[in-house]
């Protein structure tokens, strides 16, 4: 049986914005073997403390601010990362407007063909995140990889 995590990442499943209880192991090594970049960011709760997480984390450049606006532009660029294929993984609880930036982020991305997908990681989800599709609980049965071979 396919774990979540590895649907996500081979094709199986829609990549968006997920929630789950527990990252798997091994996240990142599974993520770049998938051909995937892997932006893991520290666990942060506040803004300011959430903003710096992700520019460490995705190694933002100079332009981007310290704001919502900015975080927003910066996740509908990604003009300075390497892969087409963009995997973040963040830490509960997350500010709401985060939540929601990634949610339009994911679907300009699809929109694009580029596959971009966050997993929020908590035991307890709160706000926002609490109504995220969970990762734990991708239906496995019948479904088949996207012919689609575009955005890879």
């Amino acid at each position: 049986m396919i774990e979540p995590i590895d649907a996500l990442l081979t094709g199986w499943t829609a990549p968006g914005v997920w929630a789950t209880t527990t990252l798997p192991p091994a996240i990142a090594e599974r993520a770049q073997a998938a051909g995937w970049l892997p932006i893991i960011a520290a666990e942060a709760s506040t803004k300011p403390d959430f903003l710096a997480a992700l520019r460490q984390a995705a190694a933002f450049p100079d332009w981007v601010g310290n704001n919502w606006d900015a975080f927003e532009d910066a996740m509908t660029d990604l003009s300075w990362l390497p892969r087409a294929k963009v995997l973040v993984v963040l830490q509960a609880p997350l500010p709401d407007l985060a939540v929601d930036i990634l949610l339009d982020a994911a679907q300009f991305w699809d929109r694009r063909h580029r596959r971009f997908a966050v997993v929020v990681s908590g035991v307890s989800l709160e706000g926002r995140a609490a109504t995220l599709p969970r990762l734990d609980h991708i239906p496995m049965l019948g479904q088949r990889p996207p012919t689609r071979s575009s955005g890879q």
